[in-house]
């Protein structure tokens, strides 16, 4: 086989890649990672972990359920929840891979002074959603240095002041 014959179907491969991939929204993986934790199909890492925090957010479980239906989902709502639970995915990656490892000792420093794991998470990736929404606003690539610095203080100092967890129930 040539090497323009393997090169055409890396190329095509790639092209059916691309394809897969604009063809999915947040809402239309999110549906296909629930739809799969529900049958008990083997997950891929970052589908696992968004299945795990899709399965914590138990208020949500109807939302989930109905991902595939868009008739009984409304739109703005949807993008909020799914804005949410992909930001709370992405800080459980980072604290499962340990990168950066400054917001797994964060982590573990709210949860060893009487934080619930889920507030600790949420405390964290409400930071990363503003440096992602900062980024995104500046026209700017994420600064993890500075993602690291603003997430060290509002953990400080939610550490520090409790009440400051918007609806969050302090230790």
């Amino acid at each position: 086989m040539g090497s323009g014959v393997r090169k055409l179907r890396r190329t095509e491969r790639a092209l059916i890649n691309e394809t897969v991939l604009s063809n999915l929204t947040l809402s239309s993986w999110a549906a296909q990672v629930w739809e799969k934790e529900l049958r008990g199909v083997s997950l891929h890492v970052q589908e696992s972990t968004l299945a795990w925090c899709m399965k914590q957010h138990v208020e949500w479980r109807t939302f989930w359920n109905n991902l595939n239906n868009q008739s009984t989902v409304n739109p703005a709502r949807a993008a909020n929840i799914l804005v949410h639970i992909y930001n709370d995915g992405a800080v459980k990656l980072q604290l499962e891979s340990n990168n950066p490892p400054e917001i797994k000792n964060l982590f573990q420093m709210m949860r060893a002074n009487g934080f619930s794991d889920m507030d600790a998470l949420h405390t964290i990736s409400f930071v990363f959603q503003e440096q992602t929404w900062s980024a995104k606003a500046a026209g700017a690539g994420f600064d993890c240095r500075q993602y690291v610095e603003r997430a060290k203080r509002y953990v400080e100092n939610v550490i520090a002041h409790p009440g400051l967890m918007r609806g969050r129930s302090a230790p």
